[in-house]
């Protein structure tokens, strides 16, 4: 069985009318040969009456199970707040015991709390994902002389190259183009640590230049 989480994209949409849509997909199947869009009604809807040929489908990231899958949903629908923003045809927020239509009253978890033997497991879960052993200044801590050396060559540096976002506050639209943007990249995962990535990073820090690399 194949689990991923994906991203469902309406082509040539108009300044403003952006849509979009993010799901979670468990199939028998090549992922690449799955053809499941969604079970919003909104989505299907709109694909009915635009064709099917008008919505690119983007895997964002595959998973070994299933519960590892819904909690990266989740993580996205809080991101974006789908059930609210209205460029996504999600209506509701996936959550790991069911759907929430909204905040307070509205979630079916309202009022409720999560056992400690619950907290336990989740932590646990968690905690294998938890790579930060694998980097090469794990522990490390920078003597004082250090920073200093380092936050003068950075002043020096910023002195001369002057960001092209300085003094710009971005908009709400932009910040959520930028993590669409994001979301869009293809990810790739290095053959010696286990980390994805975007292949940008993947090429410039791991693979053959992976710091634990045997």
């Amino acid at each position: 069985m194949n689990h991923y989480v994906y991203l469902i994209e309406k082509k040539n949409s108009l300044p403003n009318q952006e849509k979009y849509y993010i799901g979670v997909r468990s199939c028998k199947s090549k992922i690449s040969d799955d053809a499941y869009m969604g079970s919003s009604k909104y989505l299907t809807e709109d694909i009915k009456i635009n064709g099917k040929n008008q919505y690119n489908k983007i895997v964002l990231k595959r998973f070994n199970n299933r519960k590892e899958a819904l909690l990266y949903e989740i993580e996205l629908h809080d991101k974006f707040d789908v059930s609210t923003n209205n460029i996504f045809f999600n209506k509701a927020k996936q959550k790991s015991t069911g759907f929430s239509c909204g905040p307070g009253e509205l979630n079916p978890f309202y009022g409720k709390k999560h056992t400690e033997d619950y907290k336990q497991r989740q932590s646990a879960l968690l905690k294998t994902k938890d790579c930060r052993s694998k980097t090469p200044n794990f522990g490390l801590v920078h003597t004082k002389e250090t920073k200093l050396k380092m936050s003068l060559k950075r002043k020096e540096w910023m002195s001369i190259n002057k960001h092209p976002m300085l003094g710009v506050k971005k908009t709400e639209k932009m910040k959520l183009n930028n993590s669409l943007g994001a979301l869009r990249q293809a990810k790739e995962t290095c053959v010696h640590c286990g980390v994805s990535s975007v292949p940008g990073n993947i090429a410039r820090w791991h693979n053959e230049k992976c710091k634990i690399r045997s």
